[in-house]
């Protein structure tokens, strides 16, 4: 018990010989006389005494209870030091109120008040973890059984001071917190290498690798505390588990990212086949490669292009709107187009031979009389244009007939 005031003006009185009792109410009275110094009464007995005479600095700041737990039924407070008589009347009157007995007139610097009686040759136990709270002179051991310690504590009492040889410990459940055990929680978070928390501590840190942040706790009755942390910069959550993430630059594959562990990246551009073994590790390299080539395409350098397969010309309309087709024919002897697989978006006209794009377009007469083809996406699309897909060939051989061919190949 601290009988102070904090800052630049400060002095104690402390009552080190005060016998804890439960919830019994007691009459406390701190007095502060400039000419005596300052005393501590507990029920009437004076229970520790002082010669500091220093005055309060400020009556308005000095807290009453401060770090007191418990309640207080009544304050009385004096502008002035009371005489003797004057604070044994206070006493009387607050010990007729509350029903305290007072036992005025008993000095007790050199033990212990326990109640209304002055104990001699006893030391109150200062220790934190158990329910005794005097011991007699001489030595011996406490027993640690408050709830959440356990174990024991050696001391000595001697001249009413109790002096313990260490710190009751935390029983199983319990963890310190500050100076005190209060109830623990396991910890089985992912992402962080903390295993125990007590109730009212910080939350978890999240310290492992690839994880970061804080997970709260929540601790509150000993329940195991599960989850996973967020992902650090660079990772990513798989399978319950944070890992590093690398970019990829693989030709041949559309994937742009890929985890530690995870699967062969796949070829899945056309044109290409199989996969590039993952090479991702915890540096976060990129994976790197080139993806084979499927079959029927082939390596040029720098991609892989579909190799070229000879094929030859089909006539498959000589008519207006003519759906028949005739195997072997051919444009004409002296046709100069190579009819192969890689054909795409041509057609000829057979007064020139020329290979044209797509899209094409007569300047003048005879027009394109075929309009469209049926079946085979091979058509022209009016009187005076004609637009042929790949592997389509045309050729006017009237005003009225036209020939559209297409590139056919094993």
């Amino acid at each position: 018990m601290t009988h102070s005031q904090g800052g630049t003006n400060k002095y104690n009185s402390n009552v080190s010989s005060f016998e804890r009792e439960g919830e019994t109410p007691k009459i406390l009275t701190f007095t502060q006389d400039s000419a005596v110094g300052k005393k501590v009464y507990i029920n009437g007995i004076l229970a520790s005494e002082s010669n500091n005479t220093d005055k309060l600095s400020n009556i308005s700041t000095l807290p009453i209870g401060k770090n007191y737990y418990g309640e207080i039924g009544e304050v009385v407070a004096f502008n002035r030091s009371l005489d003797n008589i004057e604070r044994q009347e206070v006493e009387e009157y607050l010990s007729a109120k509350w029903a305290i007995k007072n036992s005025p007139n008993v000095e007790c610097t050199d033990g212990t008040v326990s109640g209304s009686e002055c104990i001699l040759g006893t030391c109150s136990v200062d220790l934190i973890g158990t329910t005794t709270y005097l011991v007699n002179s001489g030595s011996g051991t406490v027993s640690c059984n408050a709830t959440g310690y356990s174990g024991s504590v050696s001391y000595t009492c001697a001249g009413g001071t109790f002096t313990g040889s260490s710190s009751c410990s935390c029983a199983s459940g319990y963890g310190l917190s500050g100076s005190y055990c209060v109830r623990a929680c396991p910890v089985s978070v992912t992402g962080s290498t903390t295993t125990t928390v007590v109730t009212g501590g910080s939350d978890i840190a999240c310290d492992q690798t690839g994880y970061s942040g804080t997970f709260t706790n929540n601790c509150s009755s000993g329940e195991t505390i599960t989850g996973t942390c967020n992902c650090a910069s660079g990772y990513t959550l798989s399978g319950g588990a944070c890992v590093k993430t690398c970019p990829v630059s693989v030709t041949g594959s559309s994937t742009t990212s890929t985890l530690v562990g995870a699967a062969a990246i796949t070829c899945d551009q056309a044109g290409y086949s199989g996969t590039v073994a993952n090479s991702c590790n915890n540096s976060g390299t990129a994976v790197t490669g080139t993806c084979g080539c499927a079959s029927g395409y082939s390596w040029n350098g720098s991609s892989c292009n579909m190799t070229a397969v000879n094929g030859r010309w089909t006539l498959i309309t000589s008519t207006v709107r003519n759906a028949g087709v005739t195997d072997g024919s051919y444009p004409t002897s002296s046709q100069s187009l190579t009819c192969t697989n890689l054909v795409s978006g041509k057609f000829t006209l057979a007064s020139t031979m020329a290979v044209l794009t797509n899209s094409y377009t007569l300047s003048s007469s005879p027009y394109w009389d075929l309009h469209y083809w049926i079946g085979n996406n091979c058509w022209c699309s009016g009187s005076d244009s004609c637009n042929l897909p790949s592997g389509c060939s045309s050729r006017r051989s009237s005003t009225t007939t036209m020939r559209v061919y297409r590139c056919d190949y094993p």
